[in-house]
């Protein structure tokens, strides 16, 4: 369904996502603790530009090679350890078919997005999957939340579906953020909607992969629906971190 070869690594790793629930960001995160300082905050910098970059494929592109190189070096650094035990060994083998899966998905249009909260890195999928005409869908999956937004004709509607009371109040009492943002970039938001409710990752996953190269539309409101999460959930975290 997601449109990929049926090769061993792309098997093991959706085995790896579905069942394991494994993330390569988190994990590329706790590598990074072993490099030099320079290459920690390189890292950490070439994940902050992906979120930007969601709106211009070629920017997008730009911002996942320089995320993969410095991926690159913290794997490659693991590798030559004096001491690499044979489990070590494993999850460096489940690191690798994870970046391989990830980059196979990005050529059908399904991108994985890092989204850091103070040292913790989560990821945040998003499948654009281009229509006929002038339309088409935006489909989000993160945690505990995912969300899907319809664009036809210049005119938007959005359903964002929350698994976790907290988020669902935090999202659903900011919405007028996310709408008067994309009234701001031109569209008509015909209705966003709100519920307490729950996508699988399966569910997710199996969504029919991206065939036809996204219009610049689909990549303006992903970007819109991706920064309106992340800053609303870094504020959540920060007002919760106050109250403490």
């Amino acid at each position: 369904q997601m449109g990929l070869p049926d090769t061993i690594t792309n098997i093991q790793a959706a085995q790896q996502l579905i069942y394991q629930n494994y993330d390569v960001y988190h994990e590329i995160n706790e590598r990074r603790r072993d490099l030099p300082k320079e290459d920690q905050e390189e890292l950490r910098q070439a994940m902050e530009t992906i979120p930007d970059s969601l709106d211009q494929e070629d920017m997008l592109l730009q911002s996942y090679d320089r995320l993969g190189r410095s991926m690159e070096k913290i794997l490659e650094h693991s590798y030559e350890k004096e001491m690499v035990t044979s489990d070590e060994l494993q999850g460096l083998k489940q690191l690798r078919t994870g970046m391989i899966f990830q980059n196979s998905r990005a050529r059908r249009y399904s991108y994985d997005v890092p989204v850091m909260t103070g040292e913790q890195v989560t990821t945040m999928n998003v499948t654009l999957i281009q229509g006929q005409e002038d339309s088409g869908r935006v489909q989000i999956y993160m945690d505990n939340i995912s969300a899907e937004f319809r664009i036809q004709h210049g005119e938007v509607k959005g359903l964002i579906l929350c698994d976790d009371r907290e988020e669902y109040d935090t999202l659903s009492g900011d919405g007028e953020k996310l709408t008067e943002a994309l009234r701001q970039d031109g569209y008509i938001v015909k209705n966003i909607s709100y519920s307490m409710n729950r996508r699988s990752r399966v569910e997710a996953m199996t969504t029919k992969a991206g065939e036809r190269e996204p219009s610049s539309s689909l990549y303006r409101v992903a970007k819109t629906v991706v920064r309106y999460v992340i800053d609303t959930m870094k504020q959540n975290d920060t007002d919760n971190t106050e109250k403490r």
